[in-house]
C-alpha cells in the first residue's frame, strides 16, 4: 500500500519558536514561519539541498497595476523520493517592487525580487507539508499551540547534547595528540564545540590541553638536535607555558635543561657558545 502521507506527515508540524504573528492592512492576522526554518524541514527530511531537494531557476514577471508595479516569482522544487527524482512542484509568489508616494514619486524596494522568491519557494514547500499546521490555521487554536510548543520544547531538551559525553570526547582527542601542530589543530577543533559546554567544563578541557602541552614538549625537548633548536622550542614554548600549574612548567624547563646539558656535554664546540 502507498504512504501518500509519508513527506507530509513528517513536514507538518510547526516548532512555533520559528514562527512570528503579523497583521496586514485590512486588519488580517496570521501566523509566518521564518523562511529559513522551512530550508531547514526540507534539509532534514530530504537531506543537503542540491542533493536531496533543490529547485529551479526563478522566473520574474513584472507587471504594473495604476500606481504600483508588482513583480511576480515563479520557481520548481524537486526532491528525491526513494533515490528517484521528483517532477517539478511549482510556487508562486509575489511583492510589490514600486509604488507611488504622496508626493507623487516612485518608492522602489530593491528586496522586493528577492521577497517574491521566498515567497513562491515556500508555497511550492507547502504542497509538501512544510508548515501544514500553519497553513490550515491550526495555530490559531491556542491549545493547539500550546501542544506544539511544549512537543517541540521536550524534543530540543531530549536533543540537547550530554555535556560530560562532550568533554570526554574532547579530552580523548586531544589525548591523541602526536605533536605541537597536531595538539593546536585538535584545540581549534574542539573550541569550536565549546558553546555546548559551560565554564567549568571549558576549564577542565583546557586543563587537559595544558597537560597535553606539557607532555608534548618534553618529548620534543628530548628530541632536540641542537642547541639551536633548543633555543627556538623554548621560545615557542613559552606561549603553551603561561597557564600551565608549577608542576607542569617545571618539566617542561626540566626536560629542556637536561637535554641542553646533553647536548653540551656530546659536542665540546657547542658547549663553548
Amino acid at each position: 500500500m502507498t504512504d501518500n502521507l509519508r513527506h507530509w506527515d513528517p513536514l507538518y508540524k510547526t516548532d512555533p519558536a520559528h514562527t512570528k504573528q503579523f497583521t496586514r492592512t485590512g486588519g488580517f492576522r496570521g501566523t509566518a514561519i521564518k523562511p529559513i526554518y522551512a530550508t531547514q524541514k526540507m534539509t532534514e527530511h530530504f537531506g543537503p539541498v542540491g542533493i536531496g531537494w533543490g529547485m529551479t531557476k526563478p522566473e520574474y514577471l513584472i507587471q504594473s497595476a495604476g500606481s504600483e508595479i508588482a513583480i511576480y516569482c515563479t520557481v520548481g522544487l524537486w526532491y528525491l523520493d526513494n533515490g528517484v527524482k521528483s517532477e517539478v512542484v511549482w510556487g508562486v509568489g509575489g511583492d510589490i517592487i514600486a509604488k507611488s508616494r504622496n508626493d507623487g514619486k516612485l518608492s522602489l524596494d530593491d528586496e522586493a525580487a528577492k521577497k517574491s522568491y521566498t515567497d513562491a519557494l515556500g508555497n511550492a514547500m507547502k504542497q509538501l507539508g512544510v508548515g501544514g499546521d500553519v497553513h490550515m490555521g491550526q495555530f490559531d487554536d491556542l491549545k493547539y499551540r500550546q501542544d506544539v510548543e511544549r512537543e517541540f520544547a521536550e524534543k530540543r531538551q531530549d536533543e540537547k547534547p550530554d555535556p560530560k559525553a562532550i568533554v570526554a570526547e574532547m579530552t580523548k582527542a586531544l589525548r591523541g595528540a602526536k605533536d605541537r601542530e597536531h595538539l593546536d589543530g585538535l584545540w581549534d577543533a574542539v573550541k569550536t564545540d565549546f558553546g555546548k559546554i559551560g565554564k567549568a567544563e571549558q576549564d577542565a578541557v583546557a586543563a587537559v590541553f595544558d597537560q597535553e602541552a606539557a607532555r608534548v614538549l618534553t618529548d620534543e625537548f628530548g628530541r632536540c638536535g641542537s642547541l639551536d633548536a633548543l633555543r627556538d622550542l623554548w621560545s615557542a614554548a613559552q606561549g603553551y607555558m603561561h597557564p600551565m600549574t608549577a608542576d607542569q612548567k617545571a618539566a617542561v624547563t626540566d626536560a629542556k635543561d637536561r637535554r641542553k646539558r646533553a647536548l653540551m656535554a656530546s659536542v665540546p664546540s657547542q658547549a663553548a657558545e
